[in-house]
């Protein structure tokens, strides 16, 4: 039985990036990439909006770009590309500065 728990969220899992390099993607920017502990970097870049999901669809996080801007008379939040720190890496950072 846990083969089939396991490879169903496995399926769900892969069916949830396959939709968001479809469905949610803009002709130029946003991104879903599996990230090294298995879940899924969801980045709706049009909208404004990046999410993390685990391989049984749940939502780890979510964020929307709060800020608009753009041309005169256009509002848009868009975000072209996001990226996932570990918390040693961020540590990493903090102590280069």
């Amino acid at each position: 039985m846990p083969d089939v728990v396991s490879n169903h969220s496995r399926s769900l899992h892969d069916a949830l990036a396959r939709l968001a390099r479809t469905s949610l993607i803009g002709g130029r920017i946003s991104e879903a990439v599996r990230l090294r502990n298995g879940n899924t970097l969801i980045n709706e870049g049009v909208f404004g909006r990046f999410f993390e999901v685990t391989p049984d669809g749940g939502v780890v996080w979510e964020y929307v770009n709060p800020y608009f801007g753009g041309p005169p008379n256009a509002q848009t939040n868009s975000v072209f590309r996001v990226q996932r720190y570990s918390n040693a890496e961020i540590e990493r950072a903090r102590r280069a500065t």
